[in-house]
This record gives structure tokens, C-alpha cells and sequence, in this order.
């Protein structure tokens, strides 16, 4: 995907039965599983002792990887949308019943892979793994799935793809045998999966925290440190050019503390440069006046750097709209940069920012969207939200009154997006197939773009539509305007053409508008004015 995918083993099970959290240890640790019960607290309160808002003091806990299942209801409402903007999708019997997605990858419109893992039972103590996928390549129309192909020790820590049929996924052991982790990649749509051996991860010490190919061959993958932690112990980290037919070591980033390690799961990526989450709490804690800490390459995986954050536990999320401007977060703390995540500052939002998921909209500058429970929130508002300002104001998208949890996201483009999503059943007993996934169902627009638009309806007109070469003619009567800009944007938000009007005061009429270059397909076509923003819709057969 290129992009956001902050997924998985890095955040609590909340068990909405139990009203607790579950976290799981790095495997070697002597504690695995710890429970903490919380009756009276809801899955997004904050907690006493605590400067992390909505999540547990890690002290109470064993951890080094957590993992993630934020089971409360969300609930659909009114929005200022002509029409929904999420759409519910089932992936039928692709998922077995009570699994929920951890991790989801936005290729393209029509390819989408997830992972999901099966919602603990009522008083569990351990978090099941993560063994299962399902894959559309019709934009969410069919699924298909199941078990993933992989040794029975495995647990997945994320997956990337490049089209329906390729995908990697990183995968490791909680058993003192590392043989079997590392990097697993399929070529026949998930059917089978073969190990990667040059990237490792096999010492006693190895955990491999995630894989990304920005490209079908140029891919990086990054873990803990495979030596015995030391203060100048470095991430193992792996580049190849080949699609992970050889991988070669890299020197990855070094740690300043004993409780540092990577976060599994937690990376971004934009062009060539790839953002990765640290972690600062090596299961007995965390470090005292040390907060987790960010990593960046810029070219691939092949060098990196480290910068410190103010999130004094963990990376957890990571999205940028820019190679400069990006947001961090953990719970719901929320950090914002402008250099690239060399400093960051702690940012004081309004409105309902959540902390299940987050992820930049391209396309659309210093935008961004989260999923899950706001804080102080309950089951009863979980949903999604935007921010068009880089953070500070958060805005409700989706809350309301059906049973569907939102949370985790991947968006492509600013017309094509999808989030995780579960339908509440009984946690232990359910009677429906409860996985589920939403799906973007509207254009985003930045509100200063759009809030004129009912006073430009009829401004532009464009013929034939549907055209059967491209060819299109177009008239703009808007006479008064001084600026008039028109863009045609694809079905991914990419630009394919820009016009620039003179700025006159007479109309524009019979103008050709040349697509012929275009494939068949569904563009954007949307005039900027300073009156307001007007869209048509222009289909190429």
C-alpha cells in the first residue's frame, strides 16, 4: 500500500464482557499474559496513576508486543454527508464467526487484503493469534480466505501487498525455536505462502515487527535486535530489490535504553521514505523519563535515523500527509511534526479524536482520519473521525445507532478508503458472522472547497458524458468569478489534467476537454472557484 499500516501487537484486547484489557509479553519474557479488570471503567476512560488517556498504565502489565481488538459497538448517525460516507461490507464465510480484522491493506479500488484474528472468549487470559486473511479483488463485492498457509507456531504481525495475487506478511514465535518466523510471501492470492529465509530473524533475541514492499520489488522488513538487548544493540532490519528473493542486512537504527525496542506493526510509508514505531517498555514498565522514540529512512531501509517523541510508551500510530507534516500517536495522545518526525509537538485538539486507527487522506493537505472510541467515550459513539487543520479540530464522520465497530484504516485516495469494522456480537457465543469491513462511500473535500458548492449547481456542464473516446466538451457560466481552476482527478485521486482559466467575465463555452489518453473508467472533474468548488462526475467507456 505504500502507506499506513499500524495494525497489530502493539495495543490492549479489550474485553467488552470482562470490561478489561489483555496484553501480551515479548515472547522470552518470563510473565506471558496479564490481565488487568476494569468493571467500572470504559474501554476509553482514563485512568488513575496514568498520563496516557484511555489506555492502562503499562506498569500494570507484562508487555513488550501488544495486541490489538477494541470490541465496543459503533454506532452510525447523522452526518454532514449527502449520504453516508462508509458503507458496511461482510466478507461473508471468507472469515470464520467472532474474528475481527487486525490489520487492512488498500491496494488499489478493487484489491483489498486484511487479517483478522478470533475475538477472545469471555475471561480469557491469552490473546488468540493472528492466522487468518481474506482478499477482494472486486472492491468488496466476493471474499475469499481463510487460515493462512504458515507453520502452526506463527503468529502475524502485519501483511503488505502490491496486487490481488502478491503479498508478505511478517511472522513470529513464542517459542524459543525461531526457525519458523520471518517473512512469509504468496504469488497465488493467499492460497500458499513460502518462507523468505535470507531475512532471518532466527536468534533467540529476534521478532520481527514488520514488512513493506513499496513496490513488486523493492521491499524492507525490521525487528527487534537479534543480539541480547545492550544500549548499543541495533533493530535488525533487512532491504531487498528482488521481491524478497534475497534480502541483505542493513544497520538499523540504535537504541539508548534497555527498554526500547520496536513496536510490531507500527510503520508508515510515503514515496521512498518509511516511518517506524518505537517503544519504550521492555515489559516491567516503561522507562522512566524516556519516551519511545521514532525511526525514519529515507531511502528505502538502506540507512536510518532516530528521533525522540514526547509519547513516554509507545509509537502506536503514524501518518503523514507530507515528507515534512505527519501526526504521532498513542491512546489519545496525539503529536504533530513539520520537519519529518525530527521534533514533534504535543497537540491540544478539540472534538473527538480516536484511538483504534489513523491514517493520512492523500490528496488532501493536512488531512487525516481516525476510528475507534473517542475519549471518554463508550461503545455507543465509537466511529470515525476527520481533521482537515493537521489535528487540531477533530470532526465526527460516522456515530450513531447501528452495531458496528470502526477501527483500523487504510486510505488510497481521497475517493477510495476502507476500515475495519465488526458487527457487535455475543464475545464467546455469537449467532452471526460478525467480521466485516467498511468501505468509503463519498468524496472528501476540504471544507473551504466545498461549502459554496450548492450555489454553483448547473455552473459546469460537460458532454457528452459518457463518452466513448475521451473526448469531452465543457461550459462554465459563472461570468464573476476571478479564479477558475479545473482538475481531473482519477479514480485513485491521482491528477491526470489541470486547466487554469483566464480570469475574465465572460463564460466559457464548447471548451474541449481532451481525456483521450485516459482508460475507460470513472474520473473527477472539479472546478475551484473562489465562490466555492463544484464536481462532476465523467465516465470513459
Amino acid at each position: 500500500m505504500g502507506r499506513a499500516c499500524n495494525q497489530i501487537s502493539r495495543r490492549p484486547v479489550y474485553l467488552p464482557a470482562e470490561g478489561g484489557f489483555l496484553r501480551r509479553t515479548k515472547p522470552g519474557l518470563s510473565r506471558a499474559f496479564a490481565v488487568f479488570r476494569a468493571k467500572s471503567l470504559p474501554c476509553s476512560a482514563s485512568h488513575p496513576g496514568s498520563t496516557h488517556p484511555g489506555f492502562l498504565p503499562l506498569n500494570t502489565f507484562t508487555m513488550k508486543k501488544t495486541l490489538l481488538t477494541l470490541a465496543c459497538a459503533m454506532l452510525f448517525g447523522t452526518a454532514a454527508y449527502a449520504q453516508q460516507p462508509w458503507s458496511v461490507v461482510s466478507v461473508g464465510t471468507a472469515v470464520p464467526t467472532n474474528y475481527i480484522t487486525e490489520d487492512i491493506v488498500t491496494v488499489s479500488p478493487a484489491v483489498v487484503w486484511a487479517l483478522y484474528r478470533e475475538i477472545p472468549a469471555q475471561g480469557a487470559t491469552t490473546a488468540p493469534p493472528t492466522r487468518t486473511y481474506a482478499r477482494t479483488i472486486d472492491g468488496g463485492q466476493t471474499w475469499t480466505g481463510g487460515t493462512l498457509g504458515i507453520p502452526g507456531d506463527l503468529n502475524v504481525t502485519n501483511i503488505t501487498a502490491v496486487d490481488g495475487q502478491t503479498a508478505w506478511i511478517a511472522a513470529f514465535t513464542g517459542s524459543t525455536n525461531k526457525a519458523s518466523q520471518g517473512i512469509y510471501k504468496t504469488t497465488d492470492g493467499g492460497a500458499t505462502w513460502t518462507k523468505q529465509g535470507t531475512a532471518s530473524f532466527s536468534t533467540a533475541d529476534s521478532f520481527p515487527n514488520g514488512v513493506h514492499f513499496f513496490d513488486a520489488n523493492n521491499g524492507v522488513c525490521f525487528g527487534d535486535s537479534p543480539t541480547p538487548h545492550t544500549t548499543s544493540s541495533r533493530l535488525e532490519v533487512y532491504t531487498t530489490s528482488n521481491g524478497g528473493t534475497t534480502w541483505t542486512p542493513r544497520t538499523g537504527p540504535q537504541v539508548t535504553n534497555l527498554q526500547e525496542y520496536g513496536l510490531a506493526g507500527s510503520y508508515f510509508a510515503l514515496g521512498n521514505t518509511i516511518w517506524h514505531g518505537g517503544v519504550s517498555d521492555d515489559g516491567s514498565g516503561p522507562a522512566s523519563g524516556i519516551g519511545a522514540r521514532l525511526y525514519k529512512s529515507t531511502d528505502r531501509g538502506v540507512t536510518w535515523t532516530a528521533a525522540d517523541t514526547d509519547l513516554p510508551y509507545a509509537v502506536n500510530y503514524i501518518a503523514f500527509t507530507s515528507p515534512t507534516n505527519g501526526l504521532l500517536s498513542s491512546g489519545y495522545e496525539l503529536l504533530s511534526t513539520n520537519n519529518g518526525g525530527t521534533t514533534n509537538l504535543t497537540l491540544l485538539y478539540s472534538g473527538n479524536f480516536r484511538s483504534a486507527g489513523m491514517d493520512a487522506v492523500p490528496n488532501l493537505a493536512n488531512t487525516y482520519i481516525s476510528v475507534g472510541v473517542p475519549q471518554g467515550g463508550t461503545s455507543s459513539n465509537n466511529g470515525s473521525s476527520i481533521s482537515y487543520d493537521g489535528g487540531n479540530n477533530w470532526t465526527n464522520m460516522l456515530t450513531g445507532t447501528a452495531s458496528i465497530n470502526q477501527y483500523e484504516i487504510d486510505m488510497l485516495s481521497n475517493t477510495v478508503g476502507y476500515t475495519g469494522a465488526v458487527a457487535q456480537g455475543t464475545v464467546g457465543a455469537p449467532t452471526v458472522n460478525v467480521a466485516g469491513i467498511t468501505k468509503l462511500n463519498t468524496v472528501l473535500q476540504l471544507p473551504n472547497a466545498s461549502k459554496n458548492s450548492e450555489a454553483l449547481r448547473g455552473v459546469l456542464q460537460v458532454f457528452p458524458n459518457p463518452s466513448n473516446d475521451g473526448l469531452f466538451l465543457y461550459n462554465v457560466n459563472l461570468p464573476g468569478a476571478t479564479k477558475r481552476d479545473l482538475t481531473v482527478t482519477d479514480a485513485l485521486g491521482r491528477v491526470v489534467k489541470q486547466i487554469k482559466l483566464n480570469a475574465t467575465g465572460a463564460t466559457v463555452q464548447n471548451q474541449s476537454l481532451d481525456l483521450s489518453q485516459c482508460k475507460a473508467g470513472v474520473y473527477t472533474l472539479r472546478l475551484v472557484t473562489e465562490q466555492g468548488t463544484t464536481v462532476e462526475k465523467l465516465v470513459i467507456k
